[in-house]
């Protein structure tokens, strides 16, 4: 059940109990103080998002979440915001502390319904006495760790990365093209361009491109024309954002293949096959 997110960013939650040490865990991970620690249970009263590069998981989003056993009115609008969070979730940390509870049975029935892979960290691992056998009917892999010495932490990361779900190998634009192709991707610049930055469809577009040993010219739709006459119009394929569609078709010979990013995205997503054919040029052989 988990909700498609931008890129190719992996979620995890660090989920449990109040106290149990969730944000000293995601601080050790990061390796500094990003999540505020206290005694005091309940700290943590909303989700807290923490971006970073993690090898080998590569860029992840650690989402720090309130204690599921929060009690009162405001405890279960956190209880709620926690569970809310977990739909974000590739994956989830359960953290504790002691032997099994009902809040961690609770933890582990949520993370089933919502088909969240996880691991069990048994944190305060330089204080307690060994608590592998009281969580080893659960069935998932578990680690023993110390937030506060660092211990296992690395450990505790190669865990989470081998319950990962595989990423599906869907393409958006390498179906259409070859070895040794030549692609051009119009990316308009106007003021709703993000500044300093392609968005996403406009990399994963580049990325695929290199990929397939193919190379990718990306020009604006105003120098569009100019592009086009310096490679003599040897191109295999042309890729355009939706707003400029109607002023590139202009300027792209018939016998160019010409589409859009949105169009490969939603082939991507497996929501439009209709809507591609529909969008899609007639090539040479099909006009004549």
């Amino acid at each position: 059940m988990n909700v498609p997110h931008a890129g190719f960013r992996k979620y995890i939650a660090i989920v449990g109990r109040r106290n149990v040490g969730k944000s000293s865990l995601i601080n050790a991970i990061v390796g500094q103080d990003v999540a505020i620690v206290s005694d005091v249970p309940g700290t943590t009263t909303d989700p807290v998002y923490k971006t970073l590069e993690l090898h080998p998981l590569g860029p992840v989003t650690l989402i720090d979440t309130p204690g599921l056993d929060d009690e009162g009115f405001l405890g279960e609008k956190r209880v709620e915001r926690a569970k809310r969070a977990l739909y974000r979730a590739d994956a989830a940390i359960l953290v504790v502390d002691d032997v099994p509870t009902e809040h961690e049975r609770f933890a582990v029935d949520l993370l089933g319904q919502l088909e969240i892979p996880f691991i069990i960290a048994i944190n305060k691992s330089d204080l307690k006495n060994d608590l592998r056998d009281a969580y080893i009917d659960f069935g998932v892999p578990i680690v023993e760790v110390s937030a506060k010495t660092k211990t296992n932490i690395e450990t505790l990361v190669q865990l989470v990365s081998s319950v990962m779900p595989e990423e599906e190998s869907k393409t958006m634009l390498a179906h259409l093209i070859g070895e040794y192709r030549t692609v051009v991707l119009v990316v308009p610049i106007d003021t709703a361009a993000p500044k300093g930055r392609l968005i996403m469809p406009q990399v994963e577009a580049i990325r695929e491109t290199i990929d397939r040993a193919a190379t990718a010219i990306v020009t604006r739709d105003t120098e569009l024309a100019q592009t086009l006459e310096k490679v003599n119009f040897k191109v295999d394929l042309v890729v355009t954002d939706s707003q400029a569609i109607m002023r590139v078709e202009k300027i792209v010979p018939k016998q160019i293949p010409l589409t859009t990013f949105s169009i490969l995205e939603f082939r991507e997503q497996g929501r439009c096959e209709a809507v591609f054919e529909r969008h899609r040029r007639p090539q040479k052989s099909e006009r004549q």
